[in-house]
């Protein structure tokens, strides 16, 4: 059983290249996607290496798994910012490079929502600019979003000019049910 630990869309590749490694008798590696125990995909580099005999006879493979998981995060990272520097020389829309910002970082927090709110002219308020996974009903609800201390999560960092990060928006006393 152990394929079904390997992502479905990288098990026919893996197959391939054991099977063409197994017939040459050559050591090889290949990049897959391992699931953990709580279900979660990590990428790991697997290695493979043929112990042979004095005669020179494959007796026995050997292999390694190594977790690469955070170069693979960085790679993306450098993907992404290479695209929306092209983009940006392209002269494309705004709201073209912030929504490709926004799917950049859903893709790398995978399950997420990301939407980009822009300030208006005065700095009274924000406004949703971006978000291609933002579900339409949340529109109405996010613009506009006052910028005062007590204005949920965005609306006190643009009124702070501060970053603020919380661990559970669902128990975050500054984030209003209306934004649940």
């Amino acid at each position: 059983d152990w394929k079904t630990a390997i992502h479905p869309e990288d098990l026919r590749g893996l197959l391939e290249k054991w099977n063409a490694l197994r017939d040459i008798d050559k050591p090889g590696q290949c990049e897959v996607r391992l699931r953990r125990s709580d279900g979660v995909y990590r990428w790991f580099l697997l290695r493979c290496q043929p112990l042979r005999d004095s005669t020179g006879s494959v007796v026995r493979w050997y292999g390694t798994a190594v977790d690469i998981e955070n170069r693979k995060q960085t790679e993306t990272l450098r993907i992404a910012e290479k695209q929306t520097l092209e983009m940006i020389a392209n002269d494309a829309s705004l709201k073209d490079i912030l929504n490709h910002l926004c799917t950049c970082i859903d893709v790398q927090v995978w399950p997420s929502v990301t939407t980009i709110l822009l300030m208006d002219p005065d700095g009274r308020r924000l406004w949703q600019g971006a978000g291609p996974l933002t579900p339409p009903e949340w529109i109405p609800v996010l613009n506009p979003v006052p910028v005062a201390p007590d204005a949920g999560l965005c609306g006190t960092a643009a009124f702070l000019k501060a970053r603020v990060i919380v661990n559970d928006v669902a128990t975050e006393p500054n984030w209003h049910d209306e934004y649940r």
